[in-house]
C-alpha cells in the first residue's frame, strides 16, 4: 500500500505543478489586461509573452493585436486568433476588427471570404448584427447592394435595439439611394435622425442635407450646423492631428489627436515609442461621444512644443492642422 502510494506521488506532483502553471499563465494574461489598460504597452507585452510561452489562445492573439502598431502585423495576430475552434468572445472580437481592417484597407473581397469561412455568425442561430453590419458594408462597396440591402433590413428588424442600428439604417439609405429609390433612401435617414445617437446622426444630418431639394436640403444643412458649429473636424472627427495646448499660462504640451477609439491612441502610441514618463493617453466627451488623446511633453515655450510637434509629424508619417481645443 505504501509503496504504491509512494510509486503515485510523482504523478500527482506533475498534475499538480501543470495545474499552477495553467493558473499562473491565467494571472499573466489578466496582469497583460491591467497593464494595457493603464497604458503600460511594455509590461502589457512582457505579460502575454510570458503567458504565450505555455499556451495561445484567441484572447492571447487579440491582445497581441491590440498592442502591435503595425497594422499588418496586427492583422496576423487577428487571423490566428480565428484559428481557436473554440469560437467564443474573444474570436467573435477578432473577426470585427479583422473586418474593420478590411474595411479601412479596402480589401472587401476579404470580408465576404470571413463570411464564407465563418457562415454561422450570419445565420438566425447566431447572427452577430456588428459582423452583418460590416459584411453589408463590403457588399455596398463591391457594388452587390441587393445583397447589403437584404443584410441591413435583417438587423433593423430583428435587433432593433442593438447598437449598430444606426448604422444598419445608413447602410440601408445607401443603398436605397444607390437603386435609384432616394424617396426610400431619405426616409431611412430621418428615421436615423429620429433614433437619435451621435456620429449616425451627424452622418444622416448630412447625407439629408445633400440629398434632398435645396430648401429642404437647407433645413438639414443648418441642423447639422447648429449641431457641429466648427464642422466635424472641429468636434472630434478630425484625423489624428497633434494640437499645442497650453496647461497653465507657462507651461505646454503637445495633444495628439482625437482619436474615434482606444486601440487606435494605443496605436499611434506604440508608434511613438512613447512612455508614461513624457507621455499618456487620455480621453473626453465631444458631442456625446468619447474620444481619446495622447498627450506629450512638459514644455516652457509654445516654440519648443512646436519643434517637437513637428518632429512627431514625421514620425507619424502624416500632416496635421492645428485645432483649438479645451487645456
Amino acid at each position: 500500500m505504501r509503496s504504491s502510494t509512494v510509486k503515485g506521488l510523482p504523478l500527482f506532483l506533475a498534475a499538480l505543478l501543470a495545474s499552477f502553471s495553467q493558473t499562473t499563465a491565467k494571472s499573466n494574461l489578466t496582469l497583460a489586461w491591467q497593464e494595457y489598460y493603464k497604458g503600460a504597452f511594455q509590461k502589457a507585452g512582457d505579460k502575454l509573452r510570458e503567458f504565450m510561452r505555455d499556451t495561445t489562445t484567441a484572447e492571447a492573439h487579440f491582445l497581441a493585436a491590440k498592442l502591435e502598431p503595425d497594422g499588418e502585423r496586427a492583422k496576423e495576430f487577428l487571423e490566428k486568433a480565428l484559428e481557436d475552434p473554440s469560437r467564443g468572445e474573444f474570436f467573435r472580437r477578432a473577426m470585427a476588427e479583422l473586418s474593420q481592417y478590411h474595411l479601412s484597407t479596402k480589401n472587401f473581397g476579404a470580408i465576404i471570404q470571413l463570411k464564407e469561412r465563418f457562415p454561422s455568425f450570419f445565420e438566425s442561430k447566431s447572427f452577430n448584427p456588428e459582423l452583418a453590419y460590416y459584411l453589408a458594408k463590403a457588399y455596398r462597396l463591391l457594388g452587390r447592394r441587393e445583397l447589403g440591402l437584404k443584410i441591413s433590413e435583417q438587423i433593423l428588424t430583428n435587433y432593433p435595439s442593438h447598437p449598430m442600428v444606426g448604422w444598419a439604417g445608413l447602410e440601408k439609405g445607401l443603398d436605397l439611394l444607390g437603386t435609384k429609390k432616394s424617396e426610400e433612401g431619405i426616409a431611412e435617414f430621418r428615421k436615423v435622425v429620429g433614433r437619435g445617437g451621435s456620429e449616425e446622426v451627424t452622418v444622416a444630418l448630412l447625407l439629408l442635407s445633400k440629398n434632398l431639394p435645396a430648401e429642404k436640403g437647407k433645413i438639414y444643412a443648418r441642423l447639422y450646423e447648429e449641431k457641429f458649429p466648427k464642422g466635424l473636424a472641429g468636434n472630434g472627427r478630425a484625423n489624428s492631428s497633434p494640437q499645442t495646448v497650453s496647461t497653465s499660462p507657462k507651461r505646454y504640451q503637445i495633444e495628439i489627436g482625437p482619436f474615434g477609439s482606444k486601440s487606435e491612441a494605443q496605436r499611434a502610441f506604440l508608434k511613438l515609442k512613447a512612455d508614461s514618463k513624457n507621455a499618456e493617453i487620455t480621453s473626453r466627451q465631444l458631442n456625446n461621444r468619447t474620444y481619446h488623446f495622447i498627450r506629450w511633453g512638459d514644455f516652457s515655450s509654445s516654440a519648443a512644443a512646436g519643434q517637437t510637434q513637428k518632429e512627431l509629424e514625421k514620425i507619424l508619417k502624416a500632416s496635421y492642422s492645428v485645432v483649438e481645443l479645451e487645456g
